[in-house]
């Protein structure tokens, strides 16, 4: 469950509905928002953190490529199993990991394209962010 304390969170509003927000944690460095579908066991992640965290990411075994987010240069890494998406929003740098097996490149891309700030009290209007049980 999301802890009383936070106000806001980022959230991919076009995030198909029947992914719910399945793990939610945060620490010094980073929030991370995990989204399950429960008919398939799929999942997405979502980590942000301030834009002036170093990432480290590891490129020998993916094929990475330029590319961008609401008029931002990213990275997709296309890799075995999912597609890994890195770009700076608002301040912040940001990860988005979604299965190949339900996502194409395109989705995902249009996923991180929608991503924003809500308040708590906005995000219950979302038909997405229903917590599972």
């Amino acid at each position: 469950t999301i802890p009383d304390d936070v106000k806001a969170l980022m959230y991919p509003e076009t995030l198909p509905v029947n992914y719910k927000l399945s793990e939610y944690s945060r620490d010094i460095l980073s929030t991370t928002l995990i989204f399950t579908d429960d008919n398939t066991e799929d999942w997405v992640m979502l980590r942000y953190m301030k834009a002036d965290t170093i990432l480290d990411l590891d490129t020998e075994k993916s094929d990475n490529r330029i590319i961008e987010i609401n008029g931002e240069k990213a990275v997709i890494q296309i890799r075995e199993n999912t597609y890994d998406l890195y770009w700076n929003y608002d301040g912040y740098s940001m990860e988005l990991t979604c299965s190949r097996e339900f996502f194409s490149k395109e989705r995902v891309i249009g996923i991180a394209e929608h991503v924003k700030f809500y308040s708590i009290d906005e995000l219950q209007f979302l038909s997405g962010l229903n917590q599972s049980e």
